[in-house]
């Protein structure tokens, strides 16, 4: 039974949205829009080849609480993530593998992004400081080694964070939460997302939002099927 009404339900790139709306509450569908209207295209995520899940997905998490859509895995990931970490974050990031480093790279300069390599060691900008020329690939290493000498080489800026004690360095989803806390405050990076990616996750959340989206979608399909056949 739909448990909730809505009068005009906002357009969705496949039709799931205003098919499936009637079945979610009012506060979530307001929810859906109100992040939709925070989301943003200027900070991207560049994780270089990660091997814990729990960081993995802490990391997730983070970056969808900020409000980043973009989460990209270089070269090697997690088979995984721990949803008790996670709490269920990559369901609403648009989370993209890359096996080969030099297709993501050139993905990112096709649209003008600043690759942002972070680093452990200083000599680097703090992220308060760093004024960026447009959007920014945030580029966090993985735990052991940190970067790849790939992303060392073509990185257009280091960013360090000022470290005053003993212990000379993060762990890396530590890291990641001060670095997209400082830069997700800039106004300059609050890009909003254009209407056509907009419409596509609005289908998409209403799919993950509404319990057996999927089943009622082909209830309504095959039902309106029958509808024409009759007419």
């Amino acid at each position: 039974m739909a448990r909730g009404r809505v009068s005009r339900p906002r357009a969705g790139a496949s039709g799931a949205w205003e098919r499936l709306a009637p079945f979610a509450t009012e506060a979530r569908l307001e929810r859906i829009e109100q992040v939709l209207g925070s989301r943003t295209l200027g900070i991207a995520l560049v994780l270089d080849r990660l091997y814990d899940p729990h960081n993995l997905s802490a990391i997730l998490r983070t970056a969808e609480a900020f409000g980043l859509q973009e989460v990209h895995l270089s070269e090697s990931w997690p088979d995984s993530t721990n949803p008790q970490v996670a709490l269920g974050a990559e369901r609403w990031l648009t989370l993209r593998r890359w096996p080969d480093p030099g297709l993501l790279l050139n993905d990112l300069r096709a649209r003008g992004f600043t690759l942002a390599l972070t680093s452990p060691e200083g000599g680097g900008v703090p992220p308060e400081t760093f004024d960026p020329p447009g959007p920014v690939a945030l580029v966090l290493g993985n735990e052991r080694e940190g970067a790849a000498p790939f992303w060392e080489s073509n990185a257009d800026v280091r960013l360090t964070l000022p470290l005053r004690g003993f212990v000379r360095s993060l762990n890396v989803s530590v890291a990641a939460g001060i670095f997209l806390w400082s830069l997700s405050g800039q106004q300059a990076l609050r890009v909003p997302l254009p209407e056509e990616t907009a419409s596509a996750l609005r289908d998409r959340w209403i799919r993950a939002s509404v319990p057996n989206a999927e089943g009622i979608l082909r209830h309504l399909g095959a039902r309106g099927e029958t509808s024409a056949e009759g007419e």
